[in-house]
């Protein structure tokens, strides 16, 4: 089972917000910034463009999504359909500090939304 960090460095720049992956090894890696809305990188805590690239960057590793720029401006990916959604749920209220997601967090969210996911 995966879980996703959010973690902002205490000497923190604009665009210095990090997100990992770790995975049921332990194992800890960057997670990919799809860029949709935001070219400075993650965010969160608020509504804005770095939070909805945050939310469609975890989404797009959940689904095991590696979308081309192509299918990014069109919106032709599993995790576009659930960004926005998600980004309100889980990414805008996250603390200042930073985060920690489940991947059945997310797979129970996904379940509670109408048509599912899954």
């Amino acid at each position: 089972m995966k879980t996703y960090i959010g973690q902002r460095p205490a000497d923190e720049e604009i665009g210095d917000c990090r997100v990992f992956v770790k995975d049921e090894s332990g194992e800890t890696c960057p997670l990919r910034h799809v860029v949709a809305h935001s070219p400075t990188g993650f965010e969160w805590g608020y509504g804005g463009s770095g939070p909805a690239d945050t939310a469609l960057s975890i989404l797009a590793d959940f689904f095991d999504e590696q979308p081309t720029r192509e299918q990014i401006r069109r919106g032709n990916m599993k995790a576009w359909a659930f960004h926005q959604p998600f980004k309100w749920q889980f990414i805008s209220p996250a603390p200042y500090a930073g985060f920690t997601l489940t991947e059945q967090q997310i797979s129970d969210w996904l379940g509670e939304q109408e048509g599912g996911a899954e």
